[in-house]
């Protein structure tokens, strides 16, 4: 996620000089524990869940409460018919997939 800076800014003790060109990394700054207790442990009902995947302010996705309304009811669901669902392998052993903006996965195994 590149952004220009059009003015100075401060960070983490460092000046970014104004006409720079930073990149974020949002995924990281979800599983930042200044504000996520646990923030590896999936809690579909952490509250508050100021995460930063669907921005805000202006920058706020017009779709994230129907997309956080399908995966609440979704994993509701699966977990519900499934409830002994876990992983096959260990989570050690997930390998993450190369070259993607997002954290993911090249497979999930799955037993129940």
């Amino acid at each position: 996620m590149p952004r220009y800076l059009t003015d100075d800014i401060e960070l983490g003790g460092e000046v970014l000089p104004k006409d720079s060109i930073t990149v974020s990394v949002v995924a990281s700054a979800n599983r930042d524990e200044r504000m996520f207790p646990h923030p590896d442990h999936l809690d579909l009902t952490r509250t508050p869940n100021r995460h930063l995947a669907f921005g805000a302010g202006a920058h706020s996705c017009i779709g994230q409460t129907l997309a956080r309304t399908e995966l609440h009811v979704a994993l509701d669901i699966l977990l519900d018919r499934l409830p002994d669902l876990a992983l096959a392998v260990p989570s050690s052993e997930l390998a993450r997939r190369a070259g993607v903006l997002t954290d993911t996965f090249e497979q999930v195994p799955v037993v129940w």
